[in-house]
């Protein structure tokens, strides 16, 4: 088991969650049909889009809730009137 912490600082919850299960890049390069590299391409000059519906919504515990706000400003929020399509990939 391979523990994952996330402590937003200064003070604040701590999220913690216990991998099970990994894979190495190399090996989900290895059985795609189309491998996409990472290093040769221009995908980490962009912020990723972070996709969170029906996570955490209303109807959801208190704890998967503080998961979705963790998750959500870990990266920049996109402005959908004026984001390019184009910066957009599904990977």
């Amino acid at each position: 088991n391979l523990p994952l912490r996330r402590a937003p600082p200064p003070a604040g919850p701590t999220l913690t969650f216990k991998i099970q299960q990994f894979s190495l890049a190399r090996h989900v390069r290895a059985i795609q049909r189309r491998p996409f590299d990472i290093g040769s391409s221009k995908i980490a000059s962009k912020p990723p889009v972070v996709v969170t519906n029906n996570f955490g919504d209303v109807s959801a515990a208190p704890h998967v809730k503080l998961m979705r706000i963790t998750f959500q400003n870990m990266f920049p929020a996109i402005n959908v009137a004026s984001v390019k399509l184009s910066d957009c990939r599904r990977v």
